[in-house]
């Protein structure tokens, strides 16, 4: 009996050490594996089983392949991987190849701006403490609009916090305005997107734009309100005037003429009043909506259905959502998943009551704390960056890593450190000097963005029907020829290509940058192929609409015997796929390079 006990107890703790020691092997791996260099998103990419593909997306300094898992049409899902989030300098799109821009329908926009189009480009940049008084805002504000146009300091509230330190605007108030904001736990009002609403009985505002010198220069100044029921009597530059604002959002032109200086006087402490705004005719709008000590959760109590009127009234063409250092408030904090959780249905719900604009998110920037007797950058900062990308790609957000743009760790104490500094020495906050660095450096990767659109020619003048039916892209110099609308091998298409003798000939399977530079989400072509109810159509140029069903285009690029890129048009990705693949909609394009217009 004792003898089998022991047989039993031997077998037991050699079994287990067996167990550990091979678990051991597959967390070596598992670790040494997820060392490497691969995006953010295609650590979990996954297409249906039946299509084993490679995602390939680009890195910092090169495209790295990362075998998919399974999920239907070969989508990106949630990342969970180091890469393209960490690269500086760069505003990126998890959704689409780094060659594309981030930010296409405002860069559209802000070309036809430059162009001589009169409209206005408006962009929303809600932040913490590190916009406080318009600091880094100041700085892109000036930068965009002495490129596509422009002028004014954009949204001022009713009373601010910063309003002694803000250059760009002089503010001072008087009478007795009352406040509700983020902070209040029951609102009589719904709050602006600056988390903020007022009421006075006899409040009085002054106002100055501090950023246009020219004049001459026509500024619109106009009161940002809500609903008064029997109208509310104002005065304006010392001039009587009753105003009747019936929507829940209302703007309310007070002045528009060259001079820069307004006063307002308010007599209704029933009329919610958010502010000012200070603006050109035409041309780009940056209003900086800053609130002290907020983590961004704070947003939740945005009224949407009044998102939505500001949206239709005044619609911003970019929202900028831009925290992080409140949430590091203790040293040692490495776990930001919670945040995470709890900011993504509150950024759905503004993009939700905001269509048509664009979000991005911007990282927290360098952060120190006291370990020991040093000051080091925050331990847990790395994983809130993360958790931020991560956020930005749930949401469909594009990302900018501002922490990695400044110089990455060390940098703010660095800068706090060095003479003439660039930051305070609470080891937190740029000061004005640093505040202009990070604005400067946010700015060249916009741009950066902007010549990735390739905004030379208007998109609907880009591509021209040639005699031979072909299509001619004039910002490329590229002649394209779609194949008939039926699913592809890799060998069908190579076949197909080598046999095309239109217009003499000379054709060639594109490569994978040719097919991508087609690729504008705000496009579509073709009828597009179903996938679980859902609809995906290639995503370029409607005279593209010869390529049907399809929503995949075959690459000349082969790996091996078995394998070839592709590129997946729905979503401007790069594919790795398999050569025999039938069952999937890749169609076939040809190419070839032109010096001059066919007609």
């Amino acid at each position: 009996m004792n003898q089998n006990k022991n047989v039993v107890v031997f077998t037991l703790v050699f079994t287990s050490i067996l167990f550990l020691y091979s678990l051991s092997g597959a967390v070596f791996q598992a670790g040494f594996f997820a060392c490497s260099n691969i995006s953010i998103i295609s650590d979990v990419i996954k297409i249906t089983g039946k299509s084993p593909d490679t995602i390939v997306a680009a890195s910092a300094d090169s495209i790295v392949e990362k075998p998919a898992d399974t999920i239907a049409n070969g989508l990106p899902e949630y990342p969970r991987a180091t890469g393209r989030y960490s690269v500086a300098g760069r505003i990126t799109s998890f959704y689409t190849d780094s060659t594309i821009a981030a930010l296409p329908a405002l860069m559209k926009k802000l070309y036809a701006l430059k162009n001589g189009k009169k409209r206005k480009v408006r962009i929303a940049w809600l932040g913490d403490s590190m916009i406080e008084g318009d600091l880094l805002t100041q700085t892109f504000r000036k930068k965009i609009q002495q490129l596509f146009g422009g002028f004014g300091v954009g949204f001022v509230q009713a009373t601010s916090v910063s309003a002694p330190f803000r250059t760009t605007v002089t503010h001072t108030w008087s009478g007795d305005w009352k406040e509700e904001n983020f902070k209040t736990k029951e609102l009589n009002s719904a709050l602006f997107i600056s988390g903020h609403v007022f009421y006075t009985a006899n409040g009085a505002l002054h106002l100055k734009d501090m950023t246009v010198k020219d004049t001459m220069q026509v500024l619109e100044k106009s009161l940002i309100c809500g609903p008064a029921a029997s109208g509310a009597s104002i005065t304006v530059n010392n001039l009587p005037r009753q105003i009747f604002p019936t929507k829940r959002i209302n703007r309310i032109l007070l002045d528009s003429s060259s001079r820069h200086a307004i006063d307002l006087a308010i007599f209704n402490d029933k009329l919610p009043v958010y502010g000012v705004s200070i603006e050109p005719a035409t041309g780009v709008v940056v209003d900086n909506f800053s609130f002290r000590g907020i983590t961004g959760l704070e947003l939740n109590k945005l009224d949407i259905n009044l998102l939505h009127e500001i949206q239709e009234e005044t619609p911003y063409d970019l929202v900028i959502l831009e925290y992080g250092a409140n949430l590091m408030f203790r040293p040692e904090d490495t776990d930001y998943s919670w945040f995470q959780k709890h900011i993504i249905p509150v950024i759905k719900k503004i993009e939700s009551a905001m269509p048509g604009a664009e979000f991005l998110i911007i990282s927290t920037s360098d952060r120190a704390f006291k370990y020991g007797d040093n000051w080091s950058t925050a331990v847990g900062i790395n994983n809130l960056i993360k958790s931020q990308a991560e956020l930005a790609y749930t949401t469909k957000s594009s990302f900018y890593n501002m922490y990695e743009s400044m110089g990455g760790y060390g940098t703010i104490v660095k800068w706090a450190e060095q003479a003439p500094s660039l930051a305070n020495k609470d080891y937190i906050h740029p000061n004005q000097r640093g505040a202009e660095v990070l604005g400067n450096l946010f700015f060249q990767s916009f741009i950066k963005d902007y010549e990735k659109a390739q905004l030379y020619v208007p998109e609907e003048q880009c591509f021209e029907a040639t005699a031979y039916q072909t299509i001619f892209d004039k910002k490329t110099g590229l002649e394209w020829y779609i194949a008939e609308d039926k699913n592809m091998t890799w060998n069908d298409a190579v076949n197909w290509v080598s046999s095309l003798d239109i217009d003499n000939g000379t054709w060639s399977m594109p490569t994978t940058a040719q097919v991508l530079k087609l690729y504008d989400k705000n496009s579509s072509a073709g009828i597009g192929y179903e996938r679980e109810g859902k609809k995906y159509t290639a995503k370029i140029n409607h005279i593209f609409n010869k390529i049907g069903h399809g929503a995949w285009v075959w690459t000349k690029e082969d790996i091996n015997a078995e394998e070839a890129y592709s590129v997946n048009l729905s979503e401007g990705l790069k594919i790795v796929s398999q050569k025999n693949k039938i069952h999937y909609p890749i169609r076939a394009l040809a190419v070839r390079q032109i010096n001059k217009q066919k007609l």
